[in-house]
């Protein structure tokens, strides 16, 4: 088969999975499917990329027949057949594919092909999982979350959040929220703001909204602060979010924690949520180099180093 590539950014990756292929690699079959179907280098082509998938099948590639169940469950190049799709998610089952496994107790959740029922699609799910698919976890505690058809339990629902947690940014912060509203389980600040810096560190930003609330109210230790200061100063965010920051670090500061001058600097340096400001840039770092912050030393150094490159390039030979 001529693969036509159109974005050379894949080109090696489709010319090595294709090369794979030809010799009998069924997850470089598989792969060219994903291609095919995501449109990754090539023209989307839900046709071809059931024909890859099929090859790989015909090796026993069994996430080529989770993939192609998707197809038919929603009918992407095919007409929707809740049967076969079925079908080719147990068959992928019998290979220990756990992902297929999550699909099937999608099939009972949703009622696709199947009589709706929650209690077998937990029992998926619960396999999914001990076959070490995590990102199901999340399912399962909002089954017993929300008492899907069964016995609600928030306790056993916190357990299965807390094992994707780590992963998932959002469950990260409805932890959070949860800790810190104590409606139905008993408040815990400190919790809830374990919970918040994670969803912090995943890249959502957005709970420093509910982080200053922890702030106001005087939960949590300066070291606890000063630990999201860091994270979040690496991060992109909106201006909002690093003038909260900066408040902290200047509250910080006022008691002498060179940590948080350092950060002040590092702040005005890249222009975090303010404008680029050198000059009080360098008045922060001297600050903390002062008191013997040694961070601030080369921070310090690669702004000079910065200002430095600045003026040669702006020098006009004549």
């Amino acid at each position: 088969m001529i693969l036509k590539i159109k974005d050379n950014k894949y080109k090696n990756l489709i010319e090595h999975y294709k090369k794979n292929a030809d010799i009998g690699n069924s997850d470089a079959m598989k792969n060219l499917g994903n291609m095919y179907f995501e449109g990754k280098g090539v023209e989307k082509n839900y046709e071809k990329a059931i024909e890859w998938y099929k090859k790989a099948i015909q090796l026993n590639n069994s996430t080529a027949m989770k993939n192609l169940g998707s197809m038919y469950r929603y009918g992407l190049g095919v007409k929707k057949d809740y049967v076969k799709a079925i079908e080719l998610y147990k068959n992928a089952i019998k290979l220990g594919n756990n992902k297929a496994m999550e699909k099937m107790g999608d099939m009972y959740y949703n009622g696709e092909g199947v009589i709706k029922d929650y209690r077998i699609a937990m029992e998926w799910y619960k396999k999914s999982s001990i076959e070490g698919n995590i990102y199901v976890n999340k399912k399962i505690g909002d089954i017993y979350f929300y008492g899907k058809n069964i016995d609600k339990s928030y306790e056993t629902a916190l357990i299965y959040y807390k094992k994707i947690a780590k992963f998932d940014s959002i469950i990260a912060k409805k932890l959070g929220d949860i800790y810190l509203e104590g409606i139905i389980i008993p408040l815990n600040y400190g919790e809830a703001l374990q919970w918040y810096t994670q969803a912090i560190l995943l890249g959502d930003l957005s709970a420093i909204k509910k982080i200053k609330i922890c702030y106001d109210r005087k939960i949590g230790s300066t070291e606890d602060y000063l630990k999201i200061i860091k994270i979040c100063i690496e991060k992109k965010g909106t201006k909002r979010y690093f003038l909260e920051i900066l408040k902290w670090c200047e509250d910080f500061s006022d008691f002498g924690n060179v940590e948080a001058m350092n950060y002040i600097g590092y702040i005005y340096f890249k222009g975090k949520g303010v404008e680029k400001n050198y000059e009080e840039a360098i008045k922060w770092y001297k600050k903390a180099i002062k008191l013997g912050n040694k961070e601030a030393i080369y921070n310090l150094e690669n702004l000079l180093k910065e200002m430095n490159n600045m003026d040669k390039n702006n020098t006009t030979v004549f």
